[in-house]
């Protein structure tokens, strides 16, 4: 049975090809083992996938230990009953957004790129606790690397757009797109239905998809 490998795999595969990091090629494999059809065609493809990543994986382990244990800069602690990461372009407001769900006060500033890294609150719905996750924003040419691993192993991840500005499309676009290439499928309303939301009460400059 031939493999029909797609152009999203090929990239992927060659992303590995050139990678220079261990990161990276983790970060690669991961993308190549989603984005590969599952059939049996490619079944040994998919175990040569699982083997190289699981050394990979090994191998950065043993170079955590010898720098002394340094720890993935995405990597939050769960806690609650479940959690949310915030996904969003620049100056879209999610900060703002994690301060109001959570009692937080995590610097917020009309300049881009203001959070450089994960920063955890807990809100409640009912009962539940939720841990909410405000991560740096991305654009159609910079995704912070590691990033990528802190939306796959959250629960959800909330696209969080500003309404406020003129480029609606483009912000859900260049979010979707990343979801996409690396795997990640979104659940949401189209394009179109996100740019014709009017909200009037709650927040009036950013809204979750």
């Amino acid at each position: 049975m031939p493999a029909n490998l797609t152009p999203q795999y090929k990239k992927a595969e060659e992303a590995y090809r050139k990678a220079t990091t261990i990161e990276e090629k983790i970060s690669a494999l991961e993308d190549m083992l989603a984005l590969i059809p599952k059939h049996k065609g490619t079944d040994k493809l998919q175990a040569d996938i699982k083997r190289k990543l699981a050394q990979c994986r090994q191998a950065q382990e043993k170079q955590s230990k010898k720098k002394g244990g340094r720890r993935d800069p995405f990597h939050v602690e769960r806690s609650g009953g479940g959690q949310v990461t915030f996904l969003g372009t620049p100056n879209t407001g999610k900060t703002a957004l994690v301060n109001a769900l959570c009692g937080t006060e995590f610097k917020e500033g009309d300049y881009p790129f203001t959070t450089q890294g994960p920063a955890p609150g807990m809100t409640y719905f009912e009962d539940a606790a939720i841990q909410v996750v405000d991560l740096p924003p991305i654009t159609q040419d910079m995704v912070p690397p590691g990033m990528v691993g802190a939306l796959r192993q959250s629960d959800l991840v909330a696209i969080v757009i500003g309404l406020g500005s003129q480029d609606i499309l483009e912000q859900v676009e260049i979010c979707e797109g990343l979801l996409n290439q690396r795997g990640i499928i979104p659940l949401t309303k189209s394009v179109q239905e996100v740019a014709n939301i009017e909200l009037e009460i709650g927040f009036p400059k950013s809204c979750l998809i």
